[in-house]
This record gives structure tokens, sequence and C-alpha cells, in this order.
């Protein structure tokens, strides 16, 4: 790094702006390759649209919870509403210019530190903030996070300036907006205040008055926000922080995780949050960098003893990254000032290409699986709130554990499994023991959901039960009598009641939980394999489970044991007749086995009628009767399997051919359906048969097999 004596303050300033136009260039370009949104969004989305049509600040209208923790981010969204603009697009441009706003305040900040350190080393915070991949997967979430970013910041900035002897009002004024944006705002707050009277102090100018009147912004913000909470919602603590409560040793165990995961990621294992420490050893601005310390170290504490966050991607670290970029300007600038002059200033340099290259690559792949996942997972919630649109109920009552999008998408009420925007659930949470649980959100009340009898019920992963809150379902006579497996699409597997469950709340709940636990190993379990752990669950469970029988029965089918496979089939079947698959396979089987067409179709109508929006059971019907005397009603089954999406679209796309060829007589539909069956699937030899056979003589029909 130059000098600042080798450029003139022009030149000086037009490096700066090329450098600054190419770090918005870079972190532009990370948003864009990690551009996802949360689900937990849409959670703020639902309160603000609320807000906006005066039903109040609620989730379902008339249930007044505080189940969100960004209440100014939430009143900023009322405003798109308010004015019929995309809510979800001002959040993500909010978010953006958030960001832009970050990258100026900090370049800012880190020129002020010029009579410490000269002018390259201001470029050391923005260009380390642009290959910071989390800041930009965060920026397109449609979350609060940049604004909260920008305004820890912008209050440190605020601080800053009075630490260097200028007058500024606006510190306290900032951290009041943080606050209302996240609580952790006002702890930020109660930090900056504790540093101020040390200081004051340590100067012999201590004066609580003075400290009294200088906070008295973010003070009265805070009490003016508790009293609101207390009226209108009867509590003074948020909803949410009785949801993820939980006992301390699970708290350290997953907070120690996260924080471990940042330090890899964005830390260089530990390196880069000792730099603000090992700086307090140097006087001068000792003030100013004991601050940049407080803030950094409190926030790992704290982060570590709440036990982090339950979304990926580093969220609780990213408002102090803009402080750990100073000190590391700060820690560059003191480096070449101990360095001997040849190495400087080639040493300072590599440090920071390398610190840079490190916090763009490092955290890589962990972002691409978080995008990923979360895309998959907002996939499943679009399809569930299309089929949730589709119910024959005005408005349906859905108990799940991912709620933004099934709330706002549909005019659904929402249960919240783990309780974030349910009272009952978070505070008086019931007990269970035996059951693992891989996630901090551990709270759950089973017999109160079963008491509401919602119309379904849908877990976060489809049919495997992941939260404790899922996973105490299974214990529940009543879940497993009143409740049957049906489909939004084979992606979307949901629990439906059954048209003919009782409406009293008898139950009994089963005292040996390890069972599901027995279950979801086979669920993750391939093929045979799968076998021993849904054998477990069937010794270890209770006698009207019929899920591992049809488990057991779908990895013989699939591994063409047949004979193997039908006892298991017809067991779950008879245990709930509501079991549709079950009834699918078994009409596989009359069909492959014993030639017995009018069964299958029988078997296969059931299936169908049991689970309309189901792939395979479509598949079936129609396979079944494209080689009947319907023809046409097996085509639209096949068509619908179609549209729904899933494994068997070459088949599908071959028996529609074997329809056009051998019902229609239209033979380009046919070679159509054929060649459409082939990119599918390559090397599906009957569909070649057929189109050779087709393309040889478009006339006259050939002996193919109707299959």
């Amino acid at each position: 790094m130059p000098h600042s004596a080798d450029l003139n303050p022009a030149q000086a300033r037009r490096i700066t702006a090329l450098v600054l136009l190419g770090c918005l260039a870079a972190f532009t370009w990370q948003a864009l390759r990690y551009d996802t949104v949360q689900d937990d969004a849409y959670i703020t989305l639902v309160y603000a649209k609320h807000l906006a049509a005066g039903e109040g600040l609620v989730f379902n209208p008339g249930e007044r919870v505080e189940g969100y923790t960004n209440f100014l981010w939430t009143l900023v969204l009322a405003v798109p509403h308010l004015l019929d603009i995309d809510a979800l697009t001002a959040a993500r441009a909010l978010s953006a210019l958030c960001a832009g706003l970050l990258f100026a305040l900090l370049a800012h900040m880190a020129q002020r530190q010029q009579p410490v350190t000269p002018w390259p080393y201001a470029l050391v915070p923005p260009i380390l903030l642009a290959s910071c991949g989390a800041m930009a997967f965060w920026t397109t979430s449609g979350m609060e996070t940049a604004l909260f970013a920008l305004l820890i910041t912008a209050g440190a900035c605020g601080y800053a300036r009075e630490l260097s002897g200028e007058q500024s009002r606006s510190t306290a004024w900032l951290f009041a907006l943080a606050g209302l944006t996240r609580p952790e705002g006002f702890f930020f707050f109660g930090l900056t205040l504790v540093h101020r009277s040390i200081c004051h102090l340590h100067e012999s100018r201590f004066d609580l008055r003075d400290a009294l009147r200088w906070g008295a912004p973010a003070l009265l913000t805070f009490a003016a926000h508790s009293a609101f909470r207390l009226l209108y919602y009867g509590h003074l603590l948020p909803n949410t922080l009785y949801a993820k409560t939980g006992a301390r040793d699970v708290l350290l165990h997953y907070g120690w995780q996260y924080t471990q995961g940042f330090l890899k990621s964005y830390g260089i294992y530990g390196l880069l949050l000792a730099v603000p420490l090992l700086l307090l050893i140097h006087p001068k601005q000792r003030d100013w960098r004991s601050y940049r310390a407080l803030l950094i170290t409190s926030c790992v504490l704290y982060t570590t003893l709440i036990g982090g966050d339950v979304l990926d991607a580093h969220r609780f670290y990213l408002p102090i990254l803009p402080l750990i970029y100073l000190s590391a300007q700060d820690a560059l600038h003191v480096m070449a000032r101990t360095l001997p002059a040849r190495l400087t200033p080639a040493l300072p340099l590599a440090t920071l290409t390398a610190v840079a290259l490190y916090s763009a690559l490092a955290p890589r792949d962990g972002l691409e699986y978080a995008q990923l996942s979360m895309q998959a997972h907002n996939a499943r919630l679009f399809e569930l709130a299309d089929c949730i649109n589709s119910s024959p109920h005005a408005t349906p009552l859905i108990a799940t554990g991912a709620i933004g999008i099934t709330k706002y998408l549909t005019q659904a009420r929402v249960i919240d499994l783990i309780g974030l925007t349910d009272s009952t659930i978070a505070r008086h949470p019931a007990r269970v023991a035996g059951l693992q649980s891989p996630s901090i959100l551990r709270q759950q009340n089973a017999p109160y959901v079963l008491d509401r009898q919602p119309d379904m019920i849908c877990f976060i992963t489809g049919l495997k039960p992941q939260t404790l809150a899922e996973k105490t379902l299974f214990l529940h006579e009543r879940f497993r009598r009143d409740y049957y497996t049906s489909f939004c699409s084979d992606r979307v597997p949901v629990f439906v009641r059954k048209p003919d469950a009782p409406t009293d709340t008898r139950d009994a709940v089963y005292p040996d939980p390890p069972f599901v636990e027995h279950y979801i190993a086979g669920l993750n379990a391939k093929g045979l394999a799968a076998i021993p752990h849904h054998q477990r669950a069937i010794e270890t469970g209770p006698a009207d489970f019929e899920e591992p029988h049809l488990r057991i029965g779908i990895a013989h089918y699939a591994n063409q044991e047949h004979q193997a496979a039908r006892p298991f089939l017809e067991r779950a079947a008879s245990i709930d007749p509501y079991t549709s698959w079950a009834y699918a396979y078994l009409a596989l089987l009359e069909l492959l086995n014993e030639q017995d067409l009018e069964r299958a179709l029988h078997l296969s109508h059931i299936a169908a009628s049991l689970t309309p929006r189901s792939y395979f059971a479509n598949y079936v019907r129609g396979s079944l009767l494209g080689g009947s005397d319907e023809p046409q009603a097996g085509k639209a089954f096949l068509q619908q399997a179609l549209a729904l999406g899933g494994d068997k679209d070459a088949q599908c796309h071959y028996k529609l051919a074997l329809i056009a060829y051998y019902a229609e007589g239209d033979i380009a539909e046919a070679r159509r359906r054929c060649k459409q069956a082939i990119a599918v699937q390559p090397d599906y030899p009957d569909a070649r048969q057929l189109l050779a056979t087709l393309e040889a003589n478009e006339q006259a029909p050939a002996s193919v097999p109707r299959q």
C-alpha cells in the first residue's frame, strides 16, 4: 500500500471512488449469486398487511401475539401495502438501499481514522465488506438485517465523533431506531452508555443527569415500546423470546456451534476477533478501540448465550462486521509501522488480499447450501399455499412450523407448531421426554393443537417429522386416528383431517416415544436399508401406526420383491383405510402378478380419490385406465400427473403415446409423446421401439405391447 504522500488529494479521491464502485459491483454480484427470500420475511409481511388493512399488528386477525422482532421494519412495510405496491419487492429494494448506505458510511468512518491510519488503509473496510457473502445473502432476503447493521454502524459512528471531541446529538436517536428494528439494538445502546460512563469516570467528569439526558432518546423509546407491548399484547417481552427459550445447556450447545461457524467463515478461526483486543495495547485512540472491542466481544458472548440463530448464514453477527473491519484497517496500519521498510506495503496488501479472498471463498459452500435449501423450502410452501387456496374451506385452519408463505398467500388461520406466533405454545409448552430435537426450537403443545382440530397439519420437511412439535404428534392417538397422509403434490405431503374424524377430544399418549426416531431413521435410509428401522418402529410403536408397514412394502416393491411387499401394503391399508399409496401399490401388484384388471382399477380409484393431487396415485390410475376400455379417462389422469410433476414423466408420456396411437389414431401426437419420453429418459427402450415403429409405418398400427 503506497503512503498518502505518494498521491495528491485529487488522485486519492479518484482512486477511492473507483475502489468503492468496484466494491459495490462485487457486492452486487454476490447478492445476485446468493439471491433468495427467507420464509421468515413473509411473517413480517403478514403483520404489515394486517396493519395496513386496519386489523392491527396481528398474525391471525383477532389474536394479539407479538410474533415478530422487527417492529420498525414491520411498520415500514405497511406502507407498500397501503400504496398497493408489491411489499416483498419494496422490502428487498429498501434492504439494498441500506446496504449501499452502509458502504458509504463505512468508507466515511474509515477515512475519519486517517489521523491514525493513512489514506490507503481507509479502503480496507469497504473491500472486506464487499467480500462478505453473508451480508449479500441477507440483503436479498426481504428481512431487516441490512437496516439493522446500518443503524448499529451509524450509532457507533456518532459515538466515535463524540470520542474525538465533536458534538453529536444523533447517537442515542440512532440506537433508538436500531432498538425498534431489533431488540438487540437496545443492548448495543446499553453497552455504549456503559462505555461512555466509564470514560467519564476515568476523566473524573461523570454526571448522572448528563448521562440520562444523553441517553434519553433511546431510554424513552425503550420505555414507550415496552408500554406499547404491555398494553397491546399484554406482555412486556415478545412472544418469540419464549418460543426460542430452552435449557441452558441446550442454548450453549447451539450457541457455540453457531459462533464456531461464524469464526470459521468470517473470523479466520478467531483471529479477526482477537485483533480489536490486541489493539488495546497501543495508546492511540484507546477509547475508540476499547469501544469497538466492547461491542464485538459482547455481541459474541450474547449470541453464544442465547443459542445463536435458527437460520443459516451468520445473521446475528453481521451488525458487528463493520466494526471488525475497522479494527482490521487499524491493525494493518500497525503492522506496516512495525515492519521493515522493504516489506511495506507488500505484506499489508498481501494480508488484505488473503483475508478478502478467505471471506469470499470459505463460506461459499455454506451460503450456496443455505440458498438452495431455502429455495426448495419456499417452492414447497408455494405449492402448499396453492393447495390451501383450493381447499373447500373458506378459512381453513392450518397447523405448521413454516408459517410465513403459508399465511401471507392464503386466507387460512395458522397455528404455529413451534409457538413463534402462538402464545399458548410459547408460554405454556407441554413436556415430553425420550425424543431427540435437531433444533433449538423445542416448544410444543400437541394436546392444544389437536384440541383445535386443524383441517391440515404440515411439517417443515414434508412427511418426516423434524422439530419436537412435529415428532410429539405421533405419540397421540388422536393424530394417528384423525389424520391421514394426503398430498399437495408428491413433493409436499400433508396430514389432512379425516371427514369422519370424531369431534370429541378422546386421546391416549403412547408411553414409548423412541419408535418415532426409528421411523425417522427409516425415512432417512435408502432402499432395503430402511426396512430394519421401520421393523423396529413396528415392534416398539403403537399397533395403529400404519406408516412403517407402508414404507416396508414400498421398499420391497422397489426391489421387485412383489410377494414380500403385498402383506405389508395390505396391513397398512387395514390399519388405516385412508392409506392411499397402499392402494396404489396394491393396484400395481394386482396387474403385475394376477392380471386382475378389475380389482386393480378399483384399488387405483380408491387411491386417486383419497389423494387427488398425488402424482403417483394419478399415474397409477391413468396407467390402468389407459390400458382398459376407458382410455380417455386414463389420458386425463396421466395429464394431471404430468401437471403435478414427479419421477415418472417418461412413463406418462409413453402411455399417452400409446393412447394417442391405439385409441385415437393420432400418429403425430403419439410420435410427439414418444420423443418427450425419450427426452426425459434417453435409454427408455419401449418409447424408442414405438417411435421407430411410428416412423417406419405411419399408417398401419403395429404389434406393440399396450403397457
